[in-house]
């Protein structure tokens, strides 16, 4: 994907089985990009970084799928701006990719996403609804615009089912990373739900002595590429949901 970012498409893999589109995203040609709700996307950036520890969070995934990503409302801009900041300049870092035949290049792409990045143009805009199939996006007002995704209301070609099956699993993966012995450290039981006063680096050390091993957790506290990384590490120990933390640092 790195070597031509300006062509991507989107599927989900079941089993041994490609299942049809999600959505794709053709600079040059056509496209209906918008597939994930930024919550789901935190989601699964946070695993795959739970995951493979060559992955950052705030970092790659976040920033590559984040053209899949429309922002819908305000509360979701302010969440992602300071979250894309960081992950879209640590994918600008490194060697220089070629320059695509045709499309903008991978700084104009990235400065694109970090600041236009949404679904609320002057005029119209969309919003993610409930419906019996699951999440779907909808116009906001009736301007004869459709959203460009393939998850609108009552699709047959998005394959609701599965994603709800895939993001659940993906839920209760992230959720399961932290050994419950690892809350009863004293630093986690003390503190107050926002983390005043709280040191990271002792959390790890008390972590790393009730058993905590895992490289990413104790590296997000001792070594950050951003206090974003922190931030969501720690509310991945809190048991709290995605952005609660990073709401209560924008608050301030």
């Amino acid at each position: 994907m790195l070597q031509n970012p300006n062509l991507m498409t989107l599927f989900l893999r079941q089993g041994d089985e490609l299942l049809p589109e999600l959505g794709y995203d053709d600079d040059c040609a056509q496209f209906l990009p918008w597939t994930f709700r930024w919550v789901e996307l935190e989601y699964i950036a946070r695993l795959a970084a739970l995951r493979d520890v060559q992955l950052r969070h705030p970092g790659p995934l976040l920033a590559l799928l984040s053209r899949f990503t429309p922002l819908t409302t305000d509360e979701e801009i302010r969440f992602a701006r300071p979250m894309l900041a960081v992950a879209l300049n640590l994918l600008s870092e490194g060697p220089l990719l070629p320059e695509p035949r045709f499309g903008p290049t991978l700084q104009e792409r990235l400065a694109y996403q970090l600041d236009h990045w949404d679904c609320r143009e002057p005029g119209s805009g969309y919003r993610w609804i409930s419906t019996a199939e699951g999440w779907a996006l909808a116009e906001a007002e009736e301007d004869g615009w459709d959203p460009l995704t393939i998850r609108s209301p009552g699709s047959v070609e998005f394959p609701f089912l599965q994603w709800a099956a895939f993001m659940n699993d993906v839920v209760a993966a992230y959720r399961a990373t932290v050994d419950p012995g690892w809350r009863s450290v004293p630093a986690l039981r003390t503190k107050t739900s926002t983390g005043e006063n709280l040191d990271p680096v002792e959390l790890a050390d008390q972590l790393t002595t009730a058993g905590c091993d895992h490289p990413v957790v104790l590296r997000a506290l001792r070594d950050p590429i951003d206090p974003l990384e922190t931030l969501w590490v720690l509310e991945l120990l809190y048991g709290e949901e995605p952005g609660s933390r990073l709401g209560n640092r924008l608050g301030e």
